[in-house]
């Protein structure tokens, strides 16, 4: 007797896409091999766009000022094999190179060529290994300059909204002659503040002219340097940016924050929150973004004890709100300040070349040489008191959770659960010299974009 088969009837593809964004990655990857609609549905409906995009974070890289090259320190599980975390595919031996900034997965390296005497920017995706060398600007004498010094490049990347991204380089600010003819009475910034912008769109660079909205931040005067007594073409201290919803936030010389948004070439000038001022002998600042937008952090550690505010930036009104104020007495990030070899772990295996003897022995013994800021192994500093070195660095803030990361001891690893207020000591970060850090970034891989 033949059998009766019967067509069931096709699941619109709404519901057959939601049914299929129940699947692990690896298998809605597989199913987009069954046939050309499942492919059409997977692709249409952007169902693996989310695994793709940044959404954890796998390390730090960390420049110092005596390497020849960053670090890249890394958390548990994280899929560091695939991770060009050396730069190795575009570094030769004889460079040399330092991050000057991230944005969702991509990596701003600033590389000297020797030879040549000059910096050399390149655009890396470390998850990929893909990467550009961007051009020089043609006639422009501070591509001579040192990025990682007197320039600070910005790179402003989202590819949730598009695989193109924008890398802007700081103006030239007012000259001492400038301010002097002013009799002190030059504001700044600009209403017109031009920015040289290298779009991967078309793949050239050109100057862009962002008009202020607003007031300006003050006079050139009194913003040059923060409080400190230093002429205005010392060193740049242009600080941290954070790239938001379209606008990239920028700290500029530690004075105040610009808004640049890259939709329009408009700007805003908005002024940094609490009192104190960046020329300030016991403070440290800090501005990133985490999950409810711009965070600004601070250290007052005029005391033995350090004191972390962190405010959050509406959007809309360019007002700070203060949302956690914390008191850190950290007694019980390790056990002895003299004996930390056998106590601490090691962000990195690489680090054990930095010591010798017993210490190297006793590190390559050791299971766990890496962190998490996941994990449960966080200590409730609430009721302790401690002594506080004066060397404290912020190496960054979690994008997604409300995490802060920072260095303790000038080698230890530390991150801050605002919400509860526990302190998480993460590791040694530096070797055996204790090199100084100069700038950290947090990296989230992405596995789209260059």
């Amino acid at each position: 007797m033949r059998r009766r088969t019967s067509k069931l009837p096709a699941l619109p593809d709404d519901v057959f896409a939601a049914v299929l964004a129940l699947l692990p990655p690896r298998s809605l990857a597989a199913s987009r091999c069954v046939c050309k609609a499942w492919r059409a549905v997977v692709d249409e409906h952007r169902l693996l766009l989310p695994h793709l995009l940044p959404h954890v974070v796998a390390g730090l890289f960390v420049n110092y000022r005596n390497r020849r090259m960053p670090r890249f320190f890394v958390r548990p599980a994280s899929p560091t094999a695939r991770i060009d975390d050396e730069f190795n595919s575009l570094a030769p031996e004889e460079a040399s190179g330092v991050v000057t900034d991230h944005c969702n997965g991509l990596v701003l390296l600033s590389c000297r060529d020797r030879d040549r005497g000059v910096d050399d920017l390149h655009v890396c995706n470390p998850a990929t290994r893909r990467r550009t060398l961007l051009p020089p600007r043609a006639g422009d004498e501070w591509d001579l300059k040192d990025y990682r010094v007197l320039r600070r490049a910005y790179l402003a990347f989202d590819p949730a909204t598009s695989l193109h991204y924008e890398v802007l380089l700081v103006p030239p600010g007012p000259t001492l002659e400038q301010v002097d003819r002013s009799s002190g009475r030059m504001r700044w910034p600009p209403s017109r503040w031009a920015w040289p912008k290298f779009s991967s769109r078309s793949g050239r660079w050109e100057e862009t002219v962002f008009v202020r909205q607003g007031e300006p931040a003050g006079t050139a005067q009194r913003l040059k340097l923060g409080g400190l007594e230093q002429p205005v073409q010392s060193r740049y201290r242009w600080r941290y940016a954070a790239y938001w919803l379209g606008a990239l936030y920028v700290h500029c010389r530690g004075e105040f924050i610009s808004r640049l948004s890259l939709s329009d070439d408009k700007y805003q000038a908005i002024q940094l929150p609490g009192d104190l001022p960046e020329g300030y002998e016991y403070l440290c600042s800090f501005l990133g973004k985490s999950e409810k937008g711009v965070y600004f952090a601070v250290m007052d550690h005029e005391n033995w004890n350090k004191h972390l505010m962190v405010w959050i930036l509406n959007d809309q009104t360019a007002c700070w709100s203060l949302t956690h104020r914390v008191k850190l007495k950290p007694s019980t990030w390790w056990e002895g300040y003299y004996d930390y070899v056998g106590k601490l772990k090691l962000w990195s295996r690489s680090l054990v070349d930095a010591y010798t003897g017993e210490e190297k022995r006793v590190l390559l013994t050791k299971r766990n040489v890496d962190w998490s800021s996941d994990d449960e192994d966080v200590s409730d500093l609430t009721d302790q008191e401690c002594y506080w070195e004066q060397e404290v660095d912020f190496l960054g803030i979690h994008p997604y959770k409300e995490i802060i990361f920072f260095s303790a001891y000038r080698y230890v690893g530390v991150a801050c659960h605002l919400n509860s207020g526990k302190i998480q000591c993460l590791g040694i970060y530096a070797g055996g010299t204790y090199p100084a850090v100069n700038g950290s970034f947090v990296f989230t891989p992405c596995l789209i974009g260059d």
